[in-house]
């Protein structure tokens, strides 16, 4: 089997399953409100594609020497797909939402926010303790000097 398709009978059984998985989502999704996701889709991939990928490599190349810049991109790309895959609820755009699903879209906001703010001091403190880490393994490194004895 390795040989025939390149990896185990395992990975070929994951692969067949999501992509089942997703046709099934698919189908439910389009089912429900086709020419809005639809749009929706193409409008994404549309902005996407000449806004965002534009946005965030242009922002990329400015941080390109930080050393501290993964510590940033990393929280800012999931908070920002959380805003993505949430806008119509922290912006508040989701009209049917409330009387469809009987919950309220005031708290979308402050939870992006709140979740943002935890992302990054999440960061901030992993990229803290990594320097402190790297300074004290430099220091344990440094060679120790003694007089000679005289």
């Amino acid at each position: 089997m390795r040989r025939l398709y390149g990896a185990s009978a395992l990975h070929l059984l994951g692969v067949v399953a999501s992509l089942a998985f997703a046709v099934y989502a698919g189908q439910r999704l389009l089912s429900s409100d086709g020419p809005g996701v639809g749009t929706w889709w193409v409008a994404g991939i549309l902005f996407h594609d000449i806004a965002l990928v534009g946005l965030y490599t242009l922002i990329d190349r400015l941080f390109r020497r930080f050393p501290w810049r993964n510590y940033v991109r990393v929280p800012a790309a999931l908070s920002g797909l959380l805003l993505l895959m949430w806008s119509p609820l922290i912006l508040r755009l989701a009209d049917r939402y409330e009387s469809t699903s009987g919950r309220d879209i005031d708290p979308y906001l402050g939870n992006w926010v709140k979740v943002t703010v935890a992302l990054f001091a999440g960061s901030l403190l992993t990229y803290v303790v990594s320097r402190v880490r790297l300074s004290s393994a430099a220091a344990n490194a440094a060679p120790q000097t003694t007089a000679p004895p005289g």
